[in-house]
């Protein structure tokens, strides 16, 4: 975000609104509870009462984890992997999610993966209380993503799509959500990953993420993802 200067650009719009703006960096994949306390902790010095998470799906899920602690500083990781345990949010703050990868729909979700690499964890949480205020669903962030991660990052959006389908919970509104995502993939992922600056391609993958997102928030995935938050860290 910051090479490309997607950064720079939304601090502009930011001081366009004169809304002071302070940037946290340097979130890994699949952050850890380390990045997580350490970005609680900048939180706590800068006090915002508005907080963007900028960037791919690691970026997102860590400030929304960054989020809780500021809110919260006495959470415990291993407590808020029980479902629905956060308690309620946006009393010091609201976030904001502007995605820059296609694939987990983080910015509609109430779900954050946050990883303590001493025990071999990912830790999810999950609860709606942690579903952004506002996201910004903007194809074109998308274009600087190499093949690799456009191919992977789409197949986990296809991944979202089918098994929201499948959820034995599944109802006509989130099927039609599901649906339109998994047919979007289907059409559009090669042409993102063979013509990256192809901005209605990419769109449409940012759109297909955001739906897959949408459904499965409603209706839960299944065990692909119950055995990949397993497998993940020890495989690293």
């Amino acid at each position: 975000m910051k090479n490309n200067g997607v950064l720079t650009k939304a601090q502009n719009f930011l001081s366009e609104a004169n809304i002071a703006s302070a940037v946290f960096s340097g979130v890994e994949a699949d952050p850890s509870i380390e990045t997580v306390l350490l970005g609680a902790d900048f939180f706590t010095q800068e006090q915002p009462d508005i907080i963007i998470g900028l960037g791919g799906c690691s970026a997102i899920d860590a400030a929304k984890a960054m989020w809780i602690f500021y809110e919260y500083p006495d959470s415990k990781l291993e407590e808020l992997a029980a479902p629905f345990a956060v308690k309620p949010m946006r009393n010091k703050a609201i976030f904001v999610a502007i995605p820059s990868t296609s694939g987990t729909g983080t910015e509609v979700t109430g779900l954050a993966v946050i990883t303590d690499r001493a025990k071999g964890t990912k830790y999810p949480i999950v609860s709606h209380k942690l579903t952004p205020d506002v996201a910004i669903i903007d194809g074109e962030l998308c274009a600087s993503m190499p093949k690799h991660v456009t191919a992977n990052t789409g197949l986990d959006a296809l991944s979202h799509g089918v098994e929201a389908y499948a959820s034995n919970i599944a109802d006509r509104y989130n099927d039609s959500l599901a649906k339109g995502s998994i047919e979007l993939v289907f059409k559009n992922l090669a042409t993102a990953v063979e013509e990256p600056n192809n901005l209605d391609a990419r769109q449409a993958m940012h759109d297909a993420s955001c739906m897959a997102g949408m459904a499965f928030t409603n209706v839960w995935l299944g065990i692909v993802h119950a055995m990949s938050h397993q497998m993940g860290v020890p495989s690293e």
